[in-house]
Order: structure tokens, then sequence, then C-alpha cells
């Protein structure tokens, strides 16, 4: 989830551009408890996890503006 929202790979491994580039699918998983600084310019806690739907949605919708082109598709 946090991957859509942060350049490289958070510290974690998970850098969806590089991913997108050598594999098939992304599926990445988004928890809105997870986001305890909201969603940057968007939605501040506790909003993402009274707002489940827009935090998934854009989390994901931001995963696949990053990956476009890369030919992997996103399944959420």
């Amino acid at each position: 989830g946090s991957a859509a929202w942060a350049d490289g790979d958070n510290g974690v491994g998970h850098d969806l551009s590089m991913l997108a580039q050598t594999v098939d699918y992304l599926s990445p998983t988004v928890y809105p408890s997870s986001f305890s600084r909201g969603l940057p310019g968007l939605l501040t806690f506790p909003q993402v996890v009274q707002q489940p739907y827009t935090t998934v949605f854009e989390s994901v919708r931001r995963a696949r503006a990053r990956t476009a082109g890369s030919g992997a598709v996103m399944r959420p």
C-alpha cells in the first residue's frame, strides 16, 4: 500500500516502478490502518481508517500511474 505513495522501496524492497519492469502482475496490499500519517494531500489519520474505499482506491490509482507502460497488470 505505502509503496504506491513513495519513491523507492520504503526500506522494504517494494519499488513498484522497478518490480513492474520484471513481473506480469502486481498485487498491492492496502491496509488503511497502516497509514498512520494519512495519505499525502488527501486524508489525515484517522480519516484513512474511516474512509477505507477512498484509501484503497487512491492507493491503487497511484500505483497504476507509477507503473503505466510497464506491461504489468495491477491486481489489487
